[in-house]
């Protein structure tokens, strides 16, 4: 199990639109999550919502719980480029009762350093680092100084996670690179570091994956067995940013990115939801409830129904007689995952709707 986090300005799709990541995982067994966290840098922000709560508290467990992932510590890993190394660093010290190694690419890892360096002016910074980072202050309190956060681990005698950096000569956070490999190092920690030609971009990203995938010796292995659909214990998310509905679901038997938007009815005390409706897109016309986007908000509080809107190619919500399992997905999958996440032990029953 493998987790990518992106850097600023980007979002989940980075990963797959810039690099070979989709292939390297699929060569070598690997599930991988991506997700978005936008500017947030993994942050619970200052000026904004619980990021941090939400990759280490909710995504991580129902991950786990939802997907077939291989058993036991030393299968669960997570690497990050640029800033997003921060927040695979800041999530595999947290959570490192989960992750065994921790990867992290052209990556100012030491955040306190770069925000003391941000308020000299000597690196950049911005609106977005004060919406997250705050000031010095907040920076310093547990577990957003990730060099804390691993001093911690040591004193306490907790697993410790093998550490990987690897960053390009020519990049502007080589200096610091340099500096927080040798402090890790010091703390007794197993750290790889390698620096070799490159700068701060994609072509060097996409050559530091596969190095990082050899660290860990990601091996080739056979897929396990879809888990169960029996619906699982009831799942609180937290308030800001609870889960986030409008992402991107890895369908089990659609075996592919299947995207998905899923439109909650508002609710009272006297009259809550307990019915949802799978919407099916014509053959021709993905994705044309964003268009309809204000049809279906009016359905859904109307008829007090939820409504999941798929992006399902061709195949029209079916199984494909040479190619995916949608029926799966619609059928059984999406229901289950839907209650799972938002259903909050009430029964909730999914019809098929090919048009509104």
């Amino acid at each position: 199990m493998l987790y990518l986090t992106h850097g600023n300005t980007d979002d989940r799709n980075a990963w797959l639109w810039m690099t070979s990541a989709e292939r390297y995982a699929s060569d070598r067994g690997l599930i991988t999550v991506m997700t978005s966290t936008w500017s947030s840098f993994g942050m619970d922000m200052y000026y904004g919502k619980k990021y941090f709560t939400y990759l280490s508290e909710e995504l991580v467990p129902l991950m786990d719980r939802l997907l077939p992932i291989a058993p036991g510590h030393e299968n669960h890993f997570v690497a990050g480029l640029s800033l997003g190394g921060y927040i695979s660093f800041k999530l595999g010290l947290v959570r490192n009762d989960y992750f065994s190694a921790i990867g992290a690419f052209s990556s100012p890892i030491d955040m306190v350093d770069t925000l003391r360096r941000s308020y000299e002016g000597t690196t950049p910074g911005g609106k977005d680092f004060e919406e997250c980072f705050g000031n010095l202050e907040y920076m310093a309190k547990w577990p957003n100084d990730t060099m804390a956060a691993a001093r911690d681990i040591v004193e306490k005698g907790k697993p410790m996670p093998r550490l990987y950096q690897e960053c390009g000569f020519d990049d502007f956070t080589f200096e610091q690179n340099e500096a927080s490999s040798r402090q890790l190092k010091d703390m007794g920690y197993d750290v790889t570091y390698i620096s070799r030609e490159g700068d701060h971009g994609w072509e060097f990203w996409d050559e530091a994956l596969p190095h990082f995938l050899d660290f860990i010796e990601a091996k080739k292995t056979a897929h396990g067995q879809l888990p169960g659909l029996a619906l699982p214990r009831a799942y609180e998310p937290c308030e800001m940013p609870a889960f986030d509905i409008r992402g991107a679901f890895e369908s089990f038997g659609a075996r592919g990115t299947i995207d998905c938007e899923f439109i909650l009815p508002p609710e009272t005390p006297q009259r809550q939801w307990k019915a949802g409706k799978v919407m099916i897109h014509p053959t021709d016309d993905d994705f044309t409830y964003w268009q309809r986007k204000r049809d279906l908000e009016k359905l859904a509080e109307e008829q007090g129904i939820a409504i999941g809107c798929l992006q399902l190619y061709d195949s029209l919500g079916y199984d494909q007689e040479h190619g995916r399992e949608f029926g799966i997905l619609v059928e059984k999958e999406l229901p289950f995952l839907f209650s799972f996440c938002f259903g909050h032990g009430r029964e909730v029953e999914f019809k098929r709707a090919e048009k509104i």
